[in-house]
Protein backbone atom coordinates (compact mmCIF):
# COMPACT_ATOMS: atom_id res chain seq x y z
CA UNK A 1 0.00 0.00 0.00
CA UNK A 2 1.17 3.22 -0.86
CA UNK A 3 0.84 6.83 0.00
CA UNK A 4 -2.05 6.10 2.71
CA UNK A 5 -2.95 9.32 4.39
CA UNK A 6 -6.26 8.76 6.18
CA UNK A 7 -5.35 6.53 9.61
CA UNK A 8 -6.79 3.08 9.72
CA UNK A 9 -6.61 0.05 12.01
CA UNK A 10 -5.53 -3.29 10.84
CA UNK A 11 -6.43 -6.38 11.95
CA UNK A 12 -4.55 -9.18 13.81
CA UNK A 13 -5.68 -11.52 11.49
CA UNK A 14 -5.14 -9.43 8.33
CA UNK A 15 -2.65 -11.79 6.98
CA UNK A 16 -4.06 -15.27 7.94
CA UNK A 17 -4.38 -17.23 4.87
CA UNK A 18 -1.58 -15.26 3.00
CA UNK A 19 1.08 -18.39 3.21
CA UNK A 20 2.89 -17.51 0.21
CA UNK A 21 3.02 -13.52 0.65
CA UNK A 22 6.78 -12.53 0.00
CA UNK A 23 6.62 -8.83 -0.64
CA UNK A 24 4.96 -6.51 2.33
CA UNK A 25 4.90 -2.44 1.45
CA UNK A 26 2.94 0.30 3.50
CA UNK A 27 4.09 3.41 2.93
CA UNK A 28 2.19 6.21 4.30
CA UNK A 29 2.17 9.13 6.96
CA UNK A 30 3.15 9.26 11.00
CA UNK A 31 0.09 7.54 12.75
CA UNK A 32 -1.74 6.58 10.11
CA UNK A 33 -1.59 2.68 10.23
CA UNK A 34 -2.63 1.16 13.38
CA UNK A 35 -1.90 -2.58 15.34
CA UNK A 36 -4.37 -2.01 17.66
CA UNK A 37 -4.12 -6.26 18.94
CA UNK A 38 -0.68 -6.44 17.25
CA UNK A 39 -0.47 -9.42 14.53
CA UNK A 40 -0.88 -13.10 15.16
CA UNK A 41 0.10 -14.44 11.46
CA UNK A 42 3.05 -13.48 9.26
CA UNK A 43 3.76 -15.44 5.64
CA UNK A 44 7.07 -17.37 6.44
CA UNK A 45 7.73 -16.75 3.12
CA UNK A 46 8.19 -13.32 3.59
CA UNK A 47 10.87 -11.36 1.41
CA UNK A 48 10.58 -7.92 1.24
CA UNK A 49 9.51 -6.21 4.36
CA UNK A 50 8.80 -2.08 3.98
CA UNK A 51 6.49 -0.33 6.36
CA UNK A 52 6.75 2.98 7.16
CA UNK A 53 6.11 4.26 10.27
CA UNK A 54 5.83 0.56 11.81
CA UNK A 55 3.46 1.39 14.78
CA UNK A 56 5.12 -1.31 17.32
CA UNK A 57 8.09 -1.29 19.57
CA UNK A 58 8.81 -4.95 18.27
CA UNK A 59 8.29 -7.11 15.95
CA UNK A 60 5.72 -9.94 16.26
CA UNK A 61 6.56 -13.14 17.86
CA UNK A 62 5.27 -15.32 14.31
CA UNK A 63 7.59 -13.20 12.71
CA UNK A 64 9.82 -15.66 10.70
CA UNK A 65 13.35 -14.22 9.24
CA UNK A 66 14.84 -17.09 7.65
CA UNK A 67 13.90 -15.78 3.64
CA UNK A 68 14.01 -11.82 4.22
CA UNK A 69 16.22 -10.26 1.80
CA UNK A 70 15.10 -6.69 2.87
CA UNK A 71 13.96 -4.81 5.77
CA UNK A 72 12.93 -1.16 5.60
CA UNK A 73 10.75 -0.16 8.73
CA UNK A 74 11.77 4.05 8.88
CA UNK A 75 10.59 6.25 11.13
CA UNK A 76 9.42 3.15 12.88
CA UNK A 77 8.47 3.45 17.20
CA UNK A 78 10.34 0.14 17.39
CA UNK A 79 13.02 0.14 20.64
CA UNK A 80 14.07 -3.29 19.37
CA UNK A 81 13.73 -5.52 16.68
CA UNK A 82 12.67 -9.38 18.38
CA UNK A 83 14.10 -11.04 21.30
CA UNK A 84 16.88 -13.43 21.06
CA UNK A 85 18.58 -14.80 18.01
CA UNK A 86 17.02 -15.32 14.43
CA UNK A 87 18.66 -17.26 11.44
CA UNK A 88 19.28 -14.08 8.88
CA UNK A 89 21.18 -15.89 6.23
CA UNK A 90 19.91 -14.06 3.13
CA UNK A 91 19.40 -10.87 4.22
CA UNK A 92 21.17 -8.44 2.10
CA UNK A 93 19.78 -4.77 3.41
CA UNK A 94 18.51 -3.27 6.83
CA UNK A 95 17.28 0.16 6.93
CA UNK A 96 15.80 1.41 10.09
CA UNK A 97 16.73 4.79 10.51
CA UNK A 98 15.17 7.65 11.54
CA UNK A 99 13.43 4.34 14.16
CA UNK A 100 14.27 7.39 17.24
CA UNK A 101 12.92 4.73 20.30
CA UNK A 102 15.49 2.42 18.91
CA UNK A 103 18.02 1.42 21.55
CA UNK A 104 19.36 -1.87 20.13
CA UNK A 105 20.11 -4.00 17.65
CA UNK A 106 19.81 -7.83 17.97
CA UNK A 107 22.21 -10.69 17.54
CA UNK A 108 23.39 -10.54 13.90
CA UNK A 109 25.80 -12.87 13.92
CA UNK A 110 23.47 -14.69 11.45
CA UNK A 111 23.52 -11.84 8.98
CA UNK A 112 26.73 -13.19 7.06
CA UNK A 113 25.44 -11.79 3.84
CA UNK A 114 24.51 -8.23 5.07
CA UNK A 115 25.35 -5.67 2.66
CA UNK A 116 24.13 -2.34 3.85
CA UNK A 117 22.81 -1.36 7.44
CA UNK A 118 21.03 1.88 7.56
CA UNK A 119 20.62 3.54 11.19
CA UNK A 120 20.94 7.24 10.36
CA UNK A 121 18.97 9.63 13.05
CA UNK A 122 17.83 6.13 15.57
CA UNK A 123 19.10 9.15 17.97
CA UNK A 124 18.50 6.13 20.65
CA UNK A 125 20.54 3.77 19.90
CA UNK A 126 23.81 3.37 22.72
CA UNK A 127 25.81 0.87 21.37
CA UNK A 128 26.13 -1.63 18.23
CA UNK A 129 26.23 -5.41 19.32
CA UNK A 130 29.80 -7.16 18.79
CA UNK A 131 28.42 -10.00 16.81
CA UNK A 132 28.46 -7.28 14.34
CA UNK A 133 31.44 -8.43 13.76
CA UNK A 134 30.39 -11.15 11.46
CA UNK A 135 28.76 -8.93 9.08
CA UNK A 136 32.05 -9.79 6.88
CA UNK A 137 30.59 -8.28 4.23
CA UNK A 138 29.26 -5.59 4.83
CA UNK A 139 29.49 -2.89 2.35
CA UNK A 140 27.75 0.51 3.93
CA UNK A 141 27.09 1.41 7.62
CA UNK A 142 25.25 4.56 8.13
CA UNK A 143 25.13 5.91 11.56
CA UNK A 144 24.45 9.49 10.52
CA UNK A 145 22.61 11.57 13.46
CA UNK A 146 22.96 8.72 15.97
CA UNK A 147 23.99 11.17 19.20
CA UNK A 148 23.36 8.43 21.97
CA UNK A 149 26.15 6.03 20.17
CA UNK A 150 28.88 6.14 22.61
CA UNK A 151 31.35 3.44 21.09
CA UNK A 152 31.61 1.20 18.26
CA UNK A 153 33.04 -2.40 18.14
CA UNK A 154 36.90 -3.07 17.50
CA UNK A 155 35.22 -4.90 13.87
CA UNK A 156 34.62 -1.58 12.41
CA UNK A 157 38.39 -0.68 12.29
CA UNK A 158 38.96 -3.84 10.11
CA UNK A 159 36.23 -4.31 8.13
CA UNK A 160 38.10 -4.08 4.53
CA UNK A 161 34.55 -4.36 2.46
CA UNK A 162 33.15 -1.31 3.96
CA UNK A 163 33.06 0.95 0.58
CA UNK A 164 30.90 4.08 2.70
CA UNK A 165 30.86 4.62 6.78
CA UNK A 166 29.19 7.42 7.80
CA UNK A 167 29.19 8.48 11.26
CA UNK A 168 28.32 12.20 10.75
CA UNK A 169 26.84 13.65 14.14
CA UNK A 170 27.29 10.57 16.52
CA UNK A 171 27.78 13.45 18.98
CA UNK A 172 28.59 11.13 22.13
CA UNK A 173 31.45 9.39 20.52
CA UNK A 174 34.18 9.48 22.89
CA UNK A 175 36.98 7.12 20.86
CA UNK A 176 37.09 5.40 17.47
CA UNK A 177 38.52 1.94 16.83
CA UNK A 178 41.71 2.16 15.08
CA UNK A 179 41.72 1.26 11.49
CA UNK A 180 44.39 -1.15 9.96
CA UNK A 181 44.46 -3.49 6.92
CA UNK A 182 43.89 -3.33 3.56
CA UNK A 183 40.71 -0.90 2.96
CA UNK A 184 41.31 -0.59 -0.74
CA UNK A 185 36.92 -0.62 -1.33
CA UNK A 186 36.57 2.43 1.12
CA UNK A 187 35.27 5.23 -0.60
CA UNK A 188 33.68 7.05 1.69
CA UNK A 189 34.34 8.31 5.34
CA UNK A 190 32.88 10.73 7.00
CA UNK A 191 33.62 11.81 10.81
CA UNK A 192 31.64 15.12 10.85
CA UNK A 193 30.44 16.43 13.87
CA UNK A 194 31.68 13.93 16.34
CA UNK A 195 32.38 16.66 19.74
CA UNK A 196 33.13 14.40 22.50
CA UNK A 197 35.82 13.00 20.15
CA UNK A 198 39.11 13.99 22.21
CA UNK A 199 41.28 12.22 19.40
CA UNK A 200 41.54 10.35 15.55
CA UNK A 201 42.12 7.26 16.05
CA UNK A 202 45.39 6.15 13.67
CA UNK A 203 44.75 5.08 10.11
CA UNK A 204 47.25 2.47 9.15
CA UNK A 205 46.98 0.58 6.25
CA UNK A 206 45.78 0.50 2.24
CA UNK A 207 43.54 3.57 1.82
CA UNK A 208 44.13 4.44 -2.01
CA UNK A 209 40.42 4.29 -3.13
CA UNK A 210 39.08 6.94 -0.26
CA UNK A 211 37.73 9.64 -2.72
CA UNK A 212 35.84 11.80 0.41
CA UNK A 213 37.15 12.49 3.65
CA UNK A 214 34.68 14.85 5.80
CA UNK A 215 36.61 16.23 9.14
CA UNK A 216 34.17 19.22 9.68
CA UNK A 217 32.78 20.02 13.11
CA UNK A 218 35.92 18.25 15.46
CA UNK A 219 36.02 20.56 17.81
CA UNK A 220 38.85 19.00 19.16
CA UNK A 221 41.17 19.20 16.72
CA UNK A 222 43.89 21.40 16.65
CA UNK A 223 45.93 20.29 13.82
CA UNK A 224 45.44 17.91 11.22
CA UNK A 225 46.82 14.26 11.56
CA UNK A 226 49.36 13.52 9.62
CA UNK A 227 48.29 9.96 8.32
CA UNK A 228 45.82 12.35 6.23
CA UNK A 229 48.97 13.07 3.90
CA UNK A 230 48.22 9.32 3.29
CA UNK A 231 45.44 10.01 1.50
CA UNK A 232 46.49 10.96 -1.83
CA UNK A 233 43.86 10.05 -3.71
CA UNK A 234 40.89 12.23 -2.39
CA UNK A 235 38.63 14.38 -4.79
CA UNK A 236 36.85 15.77 -1.53
CA UNK A 237 38.24 16.63 1.55
CA UNK A 238 35.43 19.04 4.09
CA UNK A 239 37.49 20.37 7.19
CA UNK A 240 34.81 23.00 7.79
CA UNK A 241 34.29 24.60 11.42
CA UNK A 242 37.76 23.64 12.82
CA UNK A 243 37.53 26.10 14.96
CA UNK A 244 41.00 25.70 16.20
CA UNK A 245 42.95 24.69 13.03
CA UNK A 246 45.31 27.34 12.89
CA UNK A 247 47.27 26.29 9.93
CA UNK A 248 46.58 23.78 7.85
CA UNK A 249 50.03 21.46 7.11
CA UNK A 250 51.96 21.23 3.76
CA UNK A 251 51.58 17.46 3.48
CA UNK A 252 47.80 18.55 2.34
CA UNK A 253 49.61 18.85 -1.18
CA UNK A 254 50.38 15.44 -1.49
CA UNK A 255 46.45 14.56 -2.69
CA UNK A 256 46.37 15.86 -6.11
CA UNK A 257 43.91 14.30 -7.24
CA UNK A 258 42.16 16.83 -4.54
CA UNK A 259 38.67 18.68 -6.53
CA UNK A 260 37.14 20.22 -3.73
CA UNK A 261 38.71 21.72 -0.60
CA UNK A 262 36.67 22.97 2.08
CA UNK A 263 37.81 25.10 4.84
CA UNK A 264 34.50 27.17 5.59
CA UNK A 265 34.43 28.99 8.88
CA UNK A 266 38.11 27.74 10.37
CA UNK A 267 38.16 30.73 12.48
CA UNK A 268 41.54 30.51 13.83
CA UNK A 269 43.39 29.59 10.39
CA UNK A 270 45.74 32.48 9.29
CA UNK A 271 47.24 30.90 6.23
CA UNK A 272 47.15 28.48 3.79
CA UNK A 273 50.72 26.58 3.02
CA UNK A 274 52.19 26.99 -0.35
CA UNK A 275 52.23 23.28 -1.38
CA UNK A 276 48.37 24.01 -2.35
CA UNK A 277 50.11 25.17 -5.51
CA UNK A 278 50.25 21.29 -6.00
CA UNK A 279 46.47 20.98 -6.24
CA UNK A 280 46.42 21.24 -9.95
CA UNK A 281 43.11 19.58 -10.56
CA UNK A 282 41.36 21.71 -7.41
CA UNK A 283 38.22 23.11 -8.55
CA UNK A 284 36.56 24.62 -5.44
CA UNK A 285 38.38 26.21 -2.75
CA UNK A 286 35.94 27.33 -0.12
CA UNK A 287 37.44 29.75 2.62
CA UNK A 288 34.02 31.33 3.93
CA UNK A 289 34.24 33.27 7.09
CA UNK A 290 37.98 32.32 8.18
CA UNK A 291 38.20 35.67 9.46
CA UNK A 292 41.67 35.78 10.34
CA UNK A 293 43.00 34.82 7.40
CA UNK A 294 44.76 37.92 5.41
CA UNK A 295 46.60 36.78 2.09
CA UNK A 296 46.68 33.19 -0.10
CA UNK A 297 50.01 31.77 -1.64
CA UNK A 298 50.80 33.93 -4.66
CA UNK A 299 53.22 33.29 -7.79
CA UNK A 300 50.78 30.00 -8.21
CA UNK A 301 47.97 29.28 -10.35
CA UNK A 302 45.76 26.77 -9.84
CA UNK A 303 44.60 25.88 -13.66
CA UNK A 304 41.86 23.86 -12.90
CA UNK A 305 40.35 26.09 -9.74
CA UNK A 306 36.93 27.33 -10.99
CA UNK A 307 35.54 28.95 -7.48
CA UNK A 308 36.76 30.58 -4.87
CA UNK A 309 35.12 31.17 -1.63
CA UNK A 310 36.39 34.05 0.32
CA UNK A 311 32.97 35.77 2.09
CA UNK A 312 33.52 37.04 5.14
CA UNK A 313 37.23 36.65 4.97
CA UNK A 314 37.37 39.88 7.33
CA UNK A 315 41.02 40.49 7.28
CA UNK A 316 41.76 39.65 3.59
CA UNK A 317 42.81 42.80 1.82
CA UNK A 318 44.46 41.97 -1.28
CA UNK A 319 42.93 40.81 -4.67
CA UNK A 320 43.89 36.76 -4.11
CA UNK A 321 46.50 35.65 -7.22
CA UNK A 322 45.93 32.51 -7.03
CA UNK A 323 44.26 31.11 -10.47
CA UNK A 324 43.37 33.33 -13.84
CA UNK A 325 40.93 30.38 -14.62
CA UNK A 326 38.56 31.30 -11.92
CA UNK A 327 34.38 31.53 -13.55
CA UNK A 328 33.63 32.53 -9.93
CA UNK A 329 34.92 34.74 -7.17
CA UNK A 330 33.53 35.53 -3.79
CA UNK A 331 34.50 38.55 -1.90
CA UNK A 332 31.56 39.98 -0.55
CA UNK A 333 32.42 41.06 3.61
CA UNK A 334 36.34 40.74 3.06
CA UNK A 335 38.55 44.23 2.68
CA UNK A 336 39.08 44.02 -0.56
CA UNK A 337 38.32 47.82 -2.55
CA UNK A 338 39.61 47.61 -5.82
CA UNK A 339 39.80 45.13 -8.56
CA UNK A 340 43.05 45.40 -10.27
CA UNK A 341 43.16 45.53 -14.18
CA UNK A 342 44.94 42.55 -14.92
CA UNK A 343 41.38 40.96 -14.52
CA UNK A 344 40.56 41.79 -17.81
CA UNK A 345 42.41 38.71 -19.00
CA UNK A 346 40.50 36.42 -17.15
CA UNK A 347 38.38 35.05 -19.37
CA UNK A 348 36.94 32.66 -17.80
CA UNK A 349 35.71 34.85 -15.37
CA UNK A 350 31.98 35.29 -15.33
CA UNK A 351 31.15 35.50 -11.27
CA UNK A 352 32.60 38.17 -9.36
CA UNK A 353 30.37 39.09 -5.74
CA UNK A 354 31.71 41.74 -3.99
CA UNK A 355 31.08 44.33 -1.06
CA UNK A 356 30.59 47.65 -2.15
CA UNK A 357 33.02 50.40 -1.74
CA UNK A 358 33.12 54.17 -3.64
CA UNK A 359 36.77 53.09 -4.99
CA UNK A 360 35.11 50.64 -7.44
CA UNK A 361 34.39 53.63 -9.37
CA UNK A 362 37.94 53.69 -10.32
CA UNK A 363 37.69 50.03 -11.57
CA UNK A 364 35.64 49.73 -14.87
CA UNK A 365 37.08 47.16 -16.18
CA UNK A 366 35.35 45.16 -13.72
CA UNK A 367 31.68 47.15 -14.10
CA UNK A 368 31.37 43.99 -16.90
CA UNK A 369 32.06 40.91 -14.41
CA UNK A 370 30.51 42.13 -11.06
CA UNK A 371 27.18 40.22 -10.44
CA UNK A 372 26.49 40.60 -6.87
CA UNK A 373 27.05 43.54 -4.81
CA UNK A 374 26.44 44.00 -1.12
CA UNK A 375 26.18 47.47 0.74
CA UNK A 376 26.71 47.54 4.33
CA UNK A 377 27.46 51.03 4.87
CA UNK A 378 25.21 52.69 7.47
CA UNK A 379 26.03 55.97 6.38
CA UNK A 380 25.32 55.96 2.75
CA UNK A 381 22.47 58.24 1.82
CA UNK A 382 21.93 57.17 -1.81
CA UNK A 383 23.74 54.49 -4.34
CA UNK A 384 26.18 56.50 -6.98
CA UNK A 385 24.66 56.14 -10.80
CA UNK A 386 28.07 54.49 -11.81
CA UNK A 387 26.04 51.31 -10.55
CA UNK A 388 23.56 50.97 -13.19
CA UNK A 389 26.67 50.44 -15.85
CA UNK A 390 27.35 47.20 -13.96
CA UNK A 391 25.89 45.58 -16.90
CA UNK A 392 25.34 42.14 -15.65
CA UNK A 393 24.88 42.63 -12.08
CA UNK A 394 21.97 40.13 -10.90
CA UNK A 395 21.78 40.69 -6.89
CA UNK A 396 22.27 43.75 -4.94
CA UNK A 397 21.42 43.42 -1.26
CA UNK A 398 21.50 46.70 0.75
CA UNK A 399 20.73 45.00 4.22
CA UNK A 400 20.35 47.90 7.52
CA UNK A 401 21.38 50.69 5.36
CA UNK A 402 19.98 53.14 8.09
CA UNK A 403 20.38 56.08 5.87
CA UNK A 404 19.57 55.79 2.64
CA UNK A 405 16.77 57.67 0.96
CA UNK A 406 16.54 56.68 -2.20
CA UNK A 407 17.36 54.12 -4.68
CA UNK A 408 18.74 55.05 -8.33
CA UNK A 409 17.88 53.35 -11.53
CA UNK A 410 19.48 49.99 -11.37
CA UNK A 411 20.80 47.32 -14.44
CA UNK A 412 18.17 45.92 -16.33
CA UNK A 413 19.90 42.30 -15.74
CA UNK A 414 19.21 42.63 -11.89
CA UNK A 415 16.78 40.17 -10.77
CA UNK A 416 17.28 40.44 -6.99
CA UNK A 417 17.08 43.40 -4.56
CA UNK A 418 17.07 43.13 -0.92
CA UNK A 419 16.56 46.60 0.62
CA UNK A 420 15.70 45.12 4.12
CA UNK A 421 15.59 47.46 7.13
CA UNK A 422 16.63 50.42 5.09
CA UNK A 423 14.36 52.13 7.11
CA UNK A 424 15.28 56.02 6.08
CA UNK A 425 14.00 54.22 2.13
CA UNK A 426 11.24 56.86 0.69
CA UNK A 427 11.95 56.69 -3.09
CA UNK A 428 12.85 54.83 -5.97
CA UNK A 429 13.91 56.65 -8.99
CA UNK A 430 14.26 53.37 -11.18
CA UNK A 431 12.00 51.41 -12.81
CA UNK A 432 12.41 47.17 -12.70
CA UNK A 433 12.94 45.94 -16.18
CA UNK A 434 14.03 42.00 -15.43
CA UNK A 435 10.62 40.07 -15.51
CA UNK A 436 12.13 37.56 -13.19
CA UNK A 437 13.17 39.88 -10.65
CA UNK A 438 12.33 39.09 -6.66
CA UNK A 439 11.60 42.56 -4.50
CA UNK A 440 12.10 42.61 -0.77
CA UNK A 441 11.74 46.09 0.72
CA UNK A 442 10.75 44.55 4.38
CA UNK A 443 11.07 47.04 7.04
CA UNK A 444 10.67 49.94 4.59
CA UNK A 445 8.42 52.44 6.84
CA UNK A 446 9.03 55.03 4.82
CA UNK A 447 8.53 54.07 1.54
CA UNK A 448 6.61 56.86 -0.30
CA UNK A 449 2.94 55.87 -2.58
CA UNK A 450 4.78 56.00 -5.38
CA UNK A 451 7.74 53.24 -4.64
CA UNK A 452 4.92 51.35 -2.54
CA UNK A 453 2.54 51.28 -6.56
CA UNK A 454 6.04 50.20 -8.01
CA UNK A 455 6.91 47.63 -6.06
CA UNK A 456 3.05 46.35 -6.33
CA UNK A 457 2.87 46.34 -9.79
CA UNK A 458 5.90 45.27 -11.01
CA UNK A 459 5.28 41.74 -12.26
CA UNK A 460 7.72 39.11 -10.02
CA UNK A 461 8.32 35.66 -10.67
CA UNK A 462 9.06 34.86 -7.24
CA UNK A 463 7.70 37.39 -4.87
CA UNK A 464 7.95 41.25 -3.67
CA UNK A 465 7.58 42.22 0.11
CA UNK A 466 6.70 45.67 1.75
CA UNK A 467 4.78 46.52 4.89
CA UNK A 468 1.05 47.21 4.80
CA UNK A 469 -1.26 46.57 7.10
CA UNK A 470 -4.34 45.74 4.41
CA UNK A 471 -4.61 44.77 0.96
CA UNK A 472 -4.54 47.78 -1.80
CA UNK A 473 -7.28 48.48 -3.83
CA UNK A 474 -5.25 47.93 -6.62
CA UNK A 475 -6.24 44.18 -6.29
CA UNK A 476 -9.50 44.22 -7.74
CA UNK A 477 -11.11 40.94 -5.69
CA UNK A 478 -9.98 41.45 -2.07
CA UNK A 479 -11.42 39.10 1.17
CA UNK A 480 -10.62 41.50 3.99
CA UNK A 481 -10.41 38.36 6.62
CA UNK A 482 -9.46 34.83 5.56
CA UNK A 483 -7.50 33.28 2.96
CA UNK A 484 -10.02 32.77 0.47
CA UNK A 485 -12.30 34.57 -2.05
CA UNK A 486 -14.01 33.81 -5.01
CA UNK A 487 -13.94 35.41 -8.44
CA UNK A 488 -17.04 35.03 -10.95
CA UNK A 489 -15.04 35.19 -14.66
CA UNK A 490 -17.07 36.83 -17.78
CA UNK A 491 -15.15 35.58 -20.49
CA UNK A 492 -16.68 33.07 -23.19
CA UNK A 493 -15.81 30.94 -23.92
CA UNK A 494 -13.86 30.05 -20.86
CA UNK A 495 -10.03 29.93 -21.20
CA UNK A 496 -8.58 26.81 -19.81
CA UNK A 497 -6.30 28.21 -17.15
CA UNK A 498 -5.57 32.23 -16.28
CA UNK A 499 -2.93 34.13 -13.95
CA UNK A 500 -3.58 36.35 -11.32
CA UNK A 501 -1.12 38.39 -9.29
CA UNK A 502 -2.26 37.63 -5.26
CA UNK A 503 -1.53 39.86 -2.31
CA UNK A 504 -1.51 38.11 1.15
CA UNK A 505 -1.18 39.95 4.57
CA UNK A 506 0.32 37.37 7.16
CA UNK A 507 -0.64 37.29 11.09
CA UNK A 508 0.71 35.77 13.60
CA UNK A 509 -0.43 35.85 17.33
CA UNK A 510 2.84 34.24 18.73
CA UNK A 511 5.15 35.98 20.46
CA UNK A 512 7.73 32.97 20.64
CA UNK A 513 7.77 31.63 17.05
CA UNK A 514 10.35 29.17 15.53
CA UNK A 515 9.38 29.12 12.15
CA UNK A 516 10.94 31.71 9.73
CA UNK A 517 9.96 30.57 6.33
CA UNK A 518 6.69 28.67 5.09
CA UNK A 519 5.02 28.24 1.82
CA UNK A 520 2.22 29.09 0.39
CA UNK A 521 -0.02 27.43 -2.18
CA UNK A 522 -2.75 28.38 -4.24
CA UNK A 523 -4.51 25.38 -6.29
CA UNK A 524 -0.78 24.26 -8.25
CA UNK A 525 1.17 27.60 -7.13
CA UNK A 526 3.69 26.75 -4.52
CA UNK A 527 5.38 29.49 -3.11
CA UNK A 528 8.27 29.72 -0.55
CA UNK A 529 8.60 32.41 1.77
CA UNK A 530 11.37 33.56 3.65
CA UNK A 531 11.82 35.92 6.29
CA UNK A 532 8.12 36.40 7.76
CA UNK A 533 6.76 40.01 9.09
CA UNK A 534 3.76 40.94 10.74
CA UNK A 535 2.08 43.57 9.07
CA UNK A 536 3.83 42.82 5.89
CA UNK A 537 2.24 42.25 2.38
CA UNK A 538 3.76 39.67 0.31
CA UNK A 539 2.85 39.49 -3.63
CA UNK A 540 3.08 37.10 -5.81
CA UNK A 541 1.61 35.30 -9.20
CA UNK A 542 -0.81 32.64 -9.48
CA UNK A 543 -1.99 30.47 -12.33
CA UNK A 544 -5.48 28.81 -12.04
CA UNK A 545 -6.82 26.15 -14.22
CA UNK A 546 -10.47 27.17 -15.04
CA UNK A 547 -13.48 24.88 -15.07
CA UNK A 548 -16.17 26.85 -14.29
CA UNK A 549 -16.95 30.42 -13.98
CA UNK A 550 -16.14 30.72 -10.46
CA UNK A 551 -12.69 30.65 -9.55
CA UNK A 552 -12.43 29.58 -6.04
CA UNK A 553 -8.86 31.15 -4.49
CA UNK A 554 -7.65 29.44 -1.33
CA UNK A 555 -4.62 30.21 0.12
CA UNK A 556 -3.09 27.80 2.57
CA UNK A 557 0.22 28.32 4.82
CA UNK A 558 1.89 25.24 5.16
CA UNK A 559 5.86 24.29 7.00
CA UNK A 560 8.57 21.56 5.50
CA UNK A 561 7.73 17.89 6.02
CA UNK A 562 10.55 18.01 9.00
CA UNK A 563 9.77 21.58 10.21
CA UNK A 564 10.37 21.22 14.12
CA UNK A 565 7.33 23.16 16.52
CA UNK A 566 4.43 24.53 15.16
CA UNK A 567 3.44 27.13 12.68
CA UNK A 568 1.35 29.77 13.68
CA UNK A 569 1.77 32.22 11.06
CA UNK A 570 -1.78 32.27 8.97
CA UNK A 571 -3.55 34.54 6.28
CA UNK A 572 -5.27 37.29 7.55
CA UNK A 573 -6.40 39.24 3.84
CA UNK A 574 -6.13 37.82 0.60
CA UNK A 575 -6.66 39.70 -3.26
CA UNK A 576 -6.05 39.32 -6.24
CA UNK A 577 -6.13 41.04 -9.73
CA UNK A 578 -6.13 38.89 -13.19
CA UNK A 579 -3.30 39.69 -15.58
CA UNK A 580 -3.28 39.85 -19.02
Amino acid sequence: MKGVNEKFNISERAFQGMTNLQFLKFQGGNNTIDLPCGLEYMSRNLRLLQWSFFPMSCLPPIFNSGLLIEIELRHSKLDKLWEGIEPLPNLKWMDLSSSQNLKELPDLSTATNLLELDLRDCSSLVKLPSTIGYTKNLQKLNLCGCSSLISLPSFIGTSTNLQILNLRGCSSLVELPSFYGNFINLSELNLSGLSSLVELSSFDGNFINLRTLNLSRLSSLVELPSFVGNFINLRTLSLSRLLNLVELPSFVGNATNLEMLDLSYCSSLVELPFSIGNLQKLQTLSLYGCSKLEFLPTDINLESLDILELTNCLLFKFFPDISTNLRTLNLRGTAIEEVPSSIESWSRLNDLRMTYSVKLKECPHAFDVITELDVDDKGIQELPPWINRFSRLKSLKLIRCKKLVSLPQIPDATHNIVAEDCESLETLDCSFQNPNISLNFAKCFKLNQEARDLIIRTRTSEYAVLPGGEVPSYFTHRATTGDSLTVKLNEKPLPTSMRFKACILLVNESDDETCFHVYVTCQKTNKLLYGLFKEHLYIFEVEMDVTTSELIFEFKVRQDDWAIGQCNWKIGQCGVIQLL
